[in-house]
């Protein structure tokens, strides 16, 4: 996918005419459907057993854990970076 850039403020920064900026409401939708992303894989990992006495369990519970770790850190990205460049990718 196209590779993200952050810039924290804009003021003397020049944009290269390759780098497209992610409208706020864009992002807002964004980061809104990597919430409700955690939110519906969190409720699935809540009603996992607790006890994770086979492989294809264990291997289940990591790969969900490494999902909502993952989308925690896309959040936080979107979050803390008001404005955000996309780069076109050839």
């Amino acid at each position: 996918g196209p590779v993200l850039q952050a810039a924290s403020q804009i003021q003397g920064l020049l944009i290269p005419t390759y780098m497209n900026v992610l409208w706020f409401s864009f992002r807002q939708d964004i980061l809104d459907g990597l919430k409700k992303n955690w939110e519906e894989l969190h409720h699935q990992y809540q009603g996992l057993s607790v006890v994770t006495d086979t492989a294809p369990k264990k291997a289940r519970k990591e790969r969900m854990e490494a999902e909502m770790k993952q989308l925690e850190r896309d959040i936080e990205t979107i979050e803390k970076h008001k404005i955000i460049y996309i780069g076109d990718t050839y």
